[in-house]
């Protein structure tokens, strides 16, 4: 029987065709079919055959048209695997809505060395070019939140772009913004662009989509877009501030921020840079207005540090430890020979400074009352011992807690959001004690013990009726979130109990006072990472990670010294 030759068009082709003998080389199958629309930008051309092929006089009569742009034997070779060939093109991608025909030429042969003496061609159309489905902030926004996320949506699953395919650059500024981007855990066609500090206040900035933006299939935008937005005013209220940790030390010279999502499995909040330094940073506070930070150096070196864009400069003082009034722009500080000094910046002038001689030898960290009205610090007596002290901010005048002492070194120290109460860890002879003092209270019952917990560091709830402190209940014991009732109601008895959240080895609670959670910071990984949960203990979350978006590693050694930042006029 005389072999077929109605082998084209291909859609002749059949298992009878290619059964006849004497069985000469034929075509079984192909991909992308004939006729195929909709075919994927980076879909691999193959062919397979009924016999085993002589491989070079396929290759020199196989092409492709048009021609694959960037293709050449170099580029995209021809694979085998064993009766099929394979045209991969994975970095050159098909141009979208276009009718492309596959050829062999006439005089390819099989190993025996039959030959096939007629012309074989098919044709397939590729998919269209993706669109921009949406893009937040949308076009011509304005009041843009300086720490907002951008997102990009196209019509399609989209691949994370290279820097140079998606850029945001801010009137006036050649320089484009640095940022993290990913592909979102819930819509695989959707972007999420991450800068990585803040944006400017009240500035106008352009993301730049370009052409070469591809979805999933390789296929590029095929056009640049543009879209335009305008930021807001600086608005860093209820913030979550802490250090971050640099590789192979305690110490950070990073300060980032984030905004705790509003409830629980809520994807991960995106961290912001808001201060970098080439020194250590031993301690920060936020201004009230959240609009500055108070950056406290290891050498001792005090910065006040501009939210807006703007250099940090030095304040001029030079500082043991520091504390950030809550309530007004100021902030006290010791110096190394324990002198108390209250420092306030001038807007456009001097700063004033008053060191406080009615203070006496300070010892440690003051705590600031959450109305600025008192200070409470650890000072010297004349013994040299430690005494609980609180200072009127107003008059300056101090006063001493009756019959406390307190241990060397001490700091656990808080105020109660109203500021009538406060929570500190006391010296005892069997073992330490967390108690509370109420200055106003009267006599006899101005002092409470909550219980025998070396805190280390002390929060109090928003409402002011518990107080969280992390610590052991005593030598050797494992540190864990505990908590107390600030004042025991009658029948109620004054004593810590673990929080269920908690695990050993859990710190620095932080309970901001506009909010009912607790941060606190717990190793993971090996390293100390932020968490959160609400105060009952539910809802424990972690908020920093080693791997952040699975692609940029941010807090791979950990943080430090979570600050909530002021919770703004409703706060």
């Amino acid at each position: 029987m005389p072999r077929a030759t109605f082998l084209v068009p291909l859609a002749f082709f059949s298992a009878a065709a290619i059964s006849c003998g004497p069985a000469g080389p034929a075509i079984q199958e192909i991909s992308p079919a004939k006729g195929e629309a909709n075919v994927a930008g980076d879909a691999p051309i193959t062919v397979t055959f009924n016999n085993d092929m002589d491989r070079a006089s396929v290759e020199a009569r196989f092409a492709v048209g048009p021609p694959i742009g960037g293709c050449d034997r170099a580029t995209c070779p021809v694979a085998w695997n064993g009766r099929t060939l394979t045209l991969a093109h994975a970095r050159h991608q098909l141009t979208p809505n276009t009718k492309y025909r596959v050829t062999l030429k006439p005089g390819y042969r099989d190993t025996a060395g039959r030959t096939e003496g007629l012309e074989h061609f098919w044709e397939f159309n590729t998919e269209s070019a993706p669109g921009v489905g949406a893009i937040t902030p949308v076009d011509g926004s304005t009041g843009v939140a300086v720490d907002a996320d951008l997102t990009v949506q196209l019509t399609r699953s989209v691949l994370v772009p290279a820097p140079a395919v998606l850029s945001l650059v801010a009137e006036a500024d050649p320089l484009p913004v640095a940022y993290r981007v990913a592909i979102a855990s819930d819509d695989s066609r959707r972007l999420v662009m991450s800068p990585v500090g803040l944006l400017r206040p009240r500035t106008r900035y352009t993301l730049h989509l370009a052409a070469a933006l591809q979805d999933a299939h390789h296929n590029p935008l095929g056009t640049d877009h543009d879209y335009h937005f305008t930021t807001g005013a600086l608005d860093l209220t209820r913030s979550l501030g802490f250090i971050v940790r640099d590789p192979g030390g305690s110490s950070g010279s990073r300060i980032a921020m984030l905004r705790p999502p509003a409830g629980l499995n809520a994807p991960a909040p995106s961290l912001r840079v808001i201060y970098t330094s080439d020194h250590p940073v031993a301690a920060f506070g936020w201004s009230p207005d959240a609009a500055t930070l108070y950056v406290l150096h290891t050498s001792g070196v005090l910065e006040v540090a501009p939210l807006d864009g703007t250099a940090a400069r030095d304040s001029g003082i030079s500082a043991a430890s520091m504390a950030t009034d809550p309530s007004h722009d100021e902030l006290a500080y010791v110096t190394s020979d324990g002198t108390l000094h209250i420092w306030r910046p001038t807007p456009g002038g001097v700063p004033t400074d008053v060191a406080v001689s009615q203070a006496g030898k300070v010892s440690g960290s003051p705590a600031w009352s959450g109305d600025g009205r008192r200070l409470a610090f650890a000072a010297s007596d004349l013994n040299g011992g430690l005494l609980l002290r609180i200072l009127d901010r107003e008059t300056l005048s101090a006063s001493d807690a009756p019959g406390v002492t307190l241990p060397p070194g001490a700091s656990a120290m808080a105020w109660s959001v109203d500021g009538t109460a406060l929570a500190f860890s006391r010296g005892a002879t069997a073992a330490p004690e967390t108690w509370v003092y109420r200055p106003l209270a009267a006599q006899g019952s101005a002092l409470l013990k909550l219980g025998a917990l070396d805190a280390s560091s002390i929060s109090w709830s928003s409402d002011g009726g518990t107080v969280f402190a992390a610590g052991g209940a005593g030598a050797g014991q494992p540190s864990l979130i505990q908590s107390a009732l600030g004042q025991p109601l009658d029948g109620q008895t004054a004593a810590f109990t673990p929080v269920r959240g908690s695990q050993a080895g859990d710190t620095e609670p932080a309970v901001p006072a506009f909010d009912r959670r607790v941060a606190f910071v717990r190793q993971a990984a090996g390293a100390p990472q932020l968490w959160i949960m609400n105060n009952d203990g539910s809802g424990v979350t972690q908020l920093t990670f080693a791997t952040y978006y699975q692609q940029e590693r941010l807090t791979p050694d950990g943080v430090d010294q979570p600050r909530w930042s002021p919770g703004g006029t409703n706060g």
